[in-house]
């Protein structure tokens, strides 16, 4: 007759025995593991003076590098209402004038890497700009001053006119511009290019008696009038162009007698 035997772990030796959770043996094996992991997480995270030091060297040129580009970039505004600026610019030798009328300004100056931006930034916006001087002689014609100081007429092959045609001797000769009104929305002015760009424009432009500018009454000649998204004027550049660009411009001419063409 085969004996059954019930197998259990403990059971080989006598010696061994089930160790309940609530015993000291196991409160024991419990705080051996503690001390053994703590001295092992210990020598981990433990930093030498040699690592401490190497730490506070990266720490401080950290904080030099963070000094420096605190220094080198910055941005200062400054606000400001019911502004006018004059600007003057010259086109074949005669100096132009355009003012700038705005109801509020911001001033930014922008320090990135050492290199200054300045910009303005307008809000409705109004300017005058001349855009040519030129004289109207008594038969109707149009002569336009030279480099060289003679007055020569518009047409391309035209001849110098002669010294009795002069404005100082010959008050029948009748200072006259080009003159462009700009309203805008918002512009901005870029000190360091020269540039205005308007955002909104409508444009006119007028044929005026006199060379210093003024404001433009109805009753001035009109030649054209239009509309723009966008309006670049550069005063940078060579001074036979006249650096101005619009974008998705629309516009209406008109004729001597004031009709639209």
């Amino acid at each position: 007759m085969v004996k059954k035997h019930s197998f259990s772990p403990f059971a080989f030796s006598p010696k061994c025995q089930r160790v309940s959770l609530l015993s000291p043996q196991f409160a024991l094996i419990i705080l051996l593991l503690i001390a053994l992991l703590s001295g092992i997480v210990w020598q981990i995270g433990q930093v030498n003076e040699k690592d401490e030091l190497e730490y506070r060297k990266l720490l401080a040129a950290s904080q030099s590098s963070k000094s420096a580009m605190q220094l080198n970039s910055y941005t200062a505004r400054q606000e400001r209402e019911g502004v006018q600026k004059d600007i003057y610019f010259y086109k074949r030798g005669e100096r132009l004038h355009m003012r700038l009328i705005a109801d509020a300004a911001q001033l930014l100056l922008k320090q990135q890497d050492s290199h200054p931006q300045v910009v303005e930034h307008l809000q409705n916006v109004k300017c005058l700009m001349q855009e040519e001087l030129y004289y109207l002689l008594p038969d109707g014609r149009e002569a336009v001053l030279q480099p060289d100081g003679q007055l020569r007429l518009r047409s391309a092959h035209a001849a110098p006119l002669a010294s009795s045609w002069s404005p100082e001797s010959r008050l029948e000769l009748r200072p006259m511009q080009l003159l462009r009104f700009i309203e805008a929305e918002t512009a901005e002015y870029h000190y360091k290019k020269d540039l205005l760009v308007a955002n909104k424009v409508k444009m006119k432009r007028y044929a005026i008696s006199g060379h210093q500018l003024k404001e433009v009454v109805e009753q001035e000649k009109i030649l054209m009038q239009g509309t723009a998204d966008k309006v670049e004027f550069s005063l940078k550049g060579e001074e036979e162009a006249f650096h101005l660009k619009a974008y998705h411009f629309k516009a209406k001419l008109f004729g001597p007698d004031g009709r639209i063409l």
